[in-house]
């Protein structure tokens, strides 16, 4: 009698979670090996992003900033709420905002969100014939002054003398028969429109009076169109014949960020962090010895700063390998610590972005999230080669970031801090991109087309302005099977989806490797409930699905049949 063989009974397993992107060995089932627009934004299912809204055709961007609204520069153009209200030179641009307006640089302008009016940051005059007259703190004149390097003999009451040795002024009293030193002496300056654009409290460079004591950055003290008055002591007045310069200068910075009502930044290929003046960012040479004086400090760390910005009260400078944290609120109290971690990437500083209570930047060999202690790499998961971080914003509790690899290709990634998923869309080239209004800008840096990642659109903006069309996806992924000791044999695959109406889906599978991707399942949308797509694939070591469409998308589960090997 012949033995009595059991059959092997098939089993079921159920993929109801489905995962981000994961391009690495090892990924698990399912995880996904590739990816194009998708989104994580269903979660446990996979889904095809929304479409966007194409805002408008752009002629070059050069730059863009998120807050309460939208600001943005095409070619010489600058944007704002939409309207165009002048323009500014042509390259790329430094936009900060602070208080109630948004500051350009290089242009070194200031545009008024309130009047929606430019002014410049700086203010240069230059004057021949300008008349210095010294006076009392008062503002009335000196008159005569005896300057003798010896206490003058039978002095009258209330005469002055200048004593050039120790260069103090003092003045007689018959009824204490002794002389008292004068302070708070000043000197104006006088000449036609010599003050015009300049305020009290300006810290201005002085050259060309030909009096040591007046010349380099001085303390205005009194401002008007025809007349500045500083700190000084002369025994009399004079006329300079030459030309006298008053310059009000602003630093060319690179970098920038606003904290506490100032705004901090840092020059080309400077170690010097510069702040400005409280509240006053037309001014940067102001070191009265009060709490608003602006402030500088060097800075002894290796490399170029890379990136800075706000994050939880402190103001953050970065360079690749290190972290400087600002502490303080006045000069008297500033402290800078220097922490030696992964930092910024050199050109990324764009990627610098906060999300909750996270902040997220691109650094030298990946995605890093930083809490206010130590950065945290978050992108194993794909960043396997070298790419260079372009932008990145917030969008509705998600980092999305556009890198860019050496061969010039670029990728739009989504990263989602609560389930540490990424995701990827497109190869978009978005360069600038930013959170305002409640939704996220990107600009196309190779087409040149604004986009709106949620579809809103501005009235206004001529150029095609329109929704997107239905969206090509597809998601591949990591191998299946591969390890498993027993060598299992899949029987049937089923899908179940929603596919919108006249949405369509692909379904391949690839074998041990092969490269080749055979079409298992096409398959139309109706809008209509969910779907099932049963799949039999052939016996292999290892296998890979692939799903594709175009249109809305919904994948709720995947079921996988098989026998035991």
């Amino acid at each position: 009698m012949l033995p009595f063989l059991t059959g092997s009974k098939a089993k079921r397993e159920m993929q109801r979670e489905f995962r981000g992107l994961n391009r690495r060995p090892g990924a698990a089932e399912n995880e996904f090996a590739a990816m194009e627009n998708m989104t994580g934004a269903g979660y446990p299912l996979l889904a095809s992003r929304s479409p966007r809204g194409r805002v408008r055709k752009l002629t070059k961007i050069n730059g863009m900033l998120g807050g309460a609204q939208l600001c943005f520069v095409d070619g010489t153009d600058f944007f704002y709420e939409g309207a165009c209200y002048g323009q500014v030179t042509d390259g790329e641009k430094l936009l900060v905002r602070m208080g109630g307006k948004i500051l350009i640089f290089p242009d070194k302008l200031a545009f008024d969100t309130e009047t929606y009016s430019f002014s410049p940051l700086e203010n240069h005059v230059a004057l021949t014939g300008v008349t210095l007259a010294p006076t009392f703190s008062d503002g009335t004149a000196l008159g005569s002054v005896t300057e003798s390097g010896t206490q003058p003999t039978e002095p009258q009451d209330g005469m002055l003398w200048l004593d050039p040795r120790s260069h103090t002024l003092k003045q007689y009293s018959a009824a204490q028969e002794q002389w008292a030193e004068v302070t708070g002496t000043r000197v104006a300056l006088r000449g036609t429109g010599i003050g015009a654009g300049f305020r009290a409290g300006d810290g201005v460079r002085v050259s060309g009076t030909g009096v040591e004591e007046l010349e380099g950055i001085l303390l205005l003290e009194e401002a008007t169109e025809n007349e500045v008055v500083v700190t000084g002591l002369m025994a009399r007045g004079k006329v300079i014949s030459g030309q006298v310069k008053l310059d009000r200068d602003v630093p060319d910075l690179v970098l920038a960020t606003e904290l506490n009502n100032r705004l901090w930044g840092v020059e080309e290929g400077s170690q010097e962090l510069l702040a400005c003046k409280l509240g006053d960012p037309t001014n940067w040479h102001v070191f009265a010895g009060v709490s608003t004086d602006s402030y500088a400090v060097n800075v002894g760390s290796d490399g170029p700063f890379t990136g800075m910005c706000s994050f939880l009260g402190y103001a953050l400078f970065f360079k690749e390998g290190w972290i400087h944290k600002l502490y303080g609120t006045k000069p008297a109290d500033f402290q800078l610590t220097s922490t030696l971690a992964r930092g910024v990437e050199q050109g990324a500083w764009r990627t610098l972005c906060q999300v909750d209570d996270t902040l997220y930047y691109k650094g030298v060999d990946g995605v890093y999230a930083y809490d206010g202690s130590l950065p945290v790499r978050v992108s194993w998961d794909w960043d396997e080669a070298a790419r260079k971080g372009l932008s990145a914003a917030e969008d509705k509790g998600r980092y999305v970031i556009c890198v860019q690899a050496a061969t010039g290709d670029c990728e739009l990634l989504v990263y989602d801090p609560a389930r540490g998923l990424w995701h990827r869309e497109d190869g978009l080239q978005v360069r600038h991109m930013a959170r305002a209004d409640k939704e996220t800008w990107m600009a196309d840096s190779a087409e040149q087309v604004l986009w709106s990642r949620n579809g809103t659109l501005l009235t206004g903006h001529p150029g095609g302005m329109a929704m997107e069309g239905a969206v090509s996806w597809r998601a591949e992924t990591a191998d299946w099977n591969q390890k498993d000791a027993g060598k299992r044999t899949c029987t049937r695959l089923m899908i179940r989806a929603y596919l919108a109406e006249g949405s369509e889906m692909t379904a391949q599978l690839q074998y041990d490797s092969d490269k080749q991707w055979h079409t298992a399942a096409r398959v139309t949308g109706t809008g209509k409930g969910t779907i099932e797509v049963p799949l039999f694939p052939r016996r292999c070591d290892h296998c890979r699905l692939a799903l594709s469409g175009v249109g809305e998308a919904e994948i709720f589960s995947i079921a996988r049949d098989y026998l035991p090997g």
